[in-house]
């Protein structure tokens, strides 16, 4: 049964999880990942399309990858008006020396029907280089039925150089949602949140490889990731980061995920972080019914104050040395019915929180 813990806990240890034998074979597990699916969530993500409608890209823009389409596509989307549907070749592939960048447009629907938008592996644009870039004031968008294919010549593999090179980019821009998109070899993140972006929903969708977090929000509220299999995650799947005080997260959820390995090993490597900088906001974040199958579930928010955060009902089939989760500085806590096979230790160290609830699994 679920405990609560009212009012203020110091330190608590929470041993909620299943402990896996110390003989060789179990031990053999600790920090041994299992090599993650190739099949995505749903079979193809791209599979189940329909002939759309809509505005289709002229066919005067290459489509066959073979010279920069970016610049081309920048200039037609210039001539589209706000309210459209934007059909992409079906089948084609962008060439992208830049990434495609919008600003201030409304109700617009970038309909890939299965085309793939892939960065020149000679590309250095920093954020300008993320494969579709909401930059301000954006309203409205649909990003629907793409490849994205990223220049990371190590595909989720962590490289400095790289990690502003991004699947897809929000930054704030409200009501976007991302569908039925995959997205493979950014050296970033699979999509990156911030500038306060509001009504951000990511669902049914692949992120194949990735060189740093596989979701980061630095600034955004009512944020919803679900149904999304994250194949190969360089550095963190799923990170809430404010860059600085102004930043933050409210009303995020992670939910119903599927993950696959994590390249960056642990203790730097992770399944789930609340922390950036101080004096910044986050409060209401759920982490919820996710699997992971190639390593711990990872967690830290431990930096600076947070609230109302809910870990609950996640699975692992790594066993790894607890704490798994390492928590501190929360005020309204909730960890319950996550599986976690443990070599040793416990599931979760809480410090300096308040209004904690606990339960078994």
């Amino acid at each position: 049964m679920p405990r609560s813990v009212n009012g203020f806990a110091s330190s608590l240890i929470l041993a909620i999880a299943l402990v896996v034998s110390s003989d060789e074979s179990a031990n053999a597990l600790c920090g041994a990942g299992l090599q993650a699916s190739t099949s995505p969530l749903n079979s193809n993500p791209l599979a189940l399309l329909r002939s759309p409608k809509g505005r289709a890209v002229p066919a005067s823009i290459d489509a066959t990858g073979t010279v920069d389409a970016s610049a081309l596509l920048a200039r037609w989307l210039e001539t589209v008006p706000d309210g459209a549907t934007i059909v992409f070749k079906r089948g084609g592939i962008y060439r992208m020396d830049r990434g495609l960048k919008l600003t201030r447009r409304r109700d617009l629907t970038l309909e890939g029907n299965g085309a793939t938008l892939k960065m020149n592996p000679a590309a250095t644009c920093g954020r300008d280089c993320s494969l579709v870039y909401l930059a301000r004031g954006n309203r409205g968008i649909s990003i629907r039925n793409f490849k994205l294919v990223g220049n990371n010549p190590t595909p989720g593999v962590y490289d400095p150089s790289l990690e502003q090179l991004h699947g897809i980019t929000i930054t704030a821009s409200h009501d976007i949602e991302v569908a039925n998109t995959l997205i493979n070899g950014v050296g970033g993140d699979g999509i990156y949140v911030s500038g306060w972006s509001d009504g951000v929903w990511i669902h049914d969708s692949r992120v194949v490889s990735n060189g740093r977090m596989g979701i980061a929000v630095t600034a955004g509220k009512n944020v919803t990731v679900e149904r999304v299999q994250f194949n190969k995650v360089g550095y963190g799947v799923f990170d809430i980061e404010p860059n600085d005080e102004a930043g933050g997260a409210t009303n995020v959820r992670f939910v119903g995920n599927t993950i696959g390995s994590i390249t960056m090993p642990y203790p730097k490597g992770f399944f789930f972080g609340a922390n950036g900088a101080a004096g910044s906001t986050v409060n209401g974040v759920t982490v919820s019914d996710n699997t992971i199958t190639g390593d711990a579930l990872h967690t830290f928010v431990n930096f600076t104050r947070r609230q109302n955060i809910a870990i609950t009902g996640n699975v692992s089939l790594v066993a790894g040395h607890g704490p798994i989760l390492r928590i501190a500085h929360v005020d309204g806590l909730t960890i319950s019915g996550n599986l976690q096979p443990l070599c040793s230790g416990t599931l979760a160290r809480v410090d300096d929180s308040s209004n904690v609830t606990y339960g078994d699994p």
